[in-house]
Order: structure tokens, then C-alpha cells, then sequence
């Protein structure tokens, strides 16, 4: 069992339990359970916002199939969508 799966368990089952313990018999660290709890917020953010962009990439990509990730980089900025091309090659896989 991963540590996200884990988290995810304390974070069920912390209305019936303390989180000191539960974090105890998961063997994580509560500071590590906090900074996923916060981060929860921002992943799901991001998660949509990738989601959003590779729609936007998906449909050049009908237009113009041989597009590479610099190539499509530069589409999406004429579109008014400003991303690293890193992103967009991350994306592109």
C-alpha cells in the first residue's frame, strides 16, 4: 500500500479516531499527513486545469497531426493559452 492510499485511509478514518494514532499504525509521519491534506486542494486544481489543456491540444492535433510539442507550444499561445513547452510535451505523451 502506497502513502497516498494511506493518507486517504486517515483521512476516513479520522472522524472516529485521532490522527496521532492512526498516523502511528500507518507508519507515516503527521506533518507528511498534513502537507497531503493541504495539498489535496491544489493537485485536483491542476488536475483540471491538464485535463482543460490537453482537450485544447487534442483538437489541434485533429487539425494538424504532425505537430510537434514546440509546433503545438506555439498554437496554443496563438490560441492565448501561455504554457512552458515542457508542460506541453508532458502532456503530449
Amino acid at each position: 500500500m502506497d502513502k497516498q492510499a494511506r493518507f486517504g485511509t486517515i483521512e476516513k478514518m479520522s472522524q472516529t479516531y485521532p490522527i496521532i494514532t492512526l498516523c502511528k499504525i500507518a507508519e507515516v509521519s503527521r506533518a507528511g499527513y498534513y502537507k497531503w491534506k493541504t495539498a489535496l486542494g491544489s493537485r485536483k486544481t491542476r488536475f483540471e486545469l491538464d485535463t482543460n489543456l490537453k482537450e485544447h491540444i487534442l483538437a489541434i492535433h485533429r487539425l494538424r497531426p504532425y505537430f510537434g510539442y514546440k509546433r503545438m507550444r506555439t498554437a496554443l499561445c496563438k490560441e492565448g493559452l501561455l504554457i512552458n513547452q515542457k508542460k506541453v510535451r508532458r502532456l503530449m505523451r
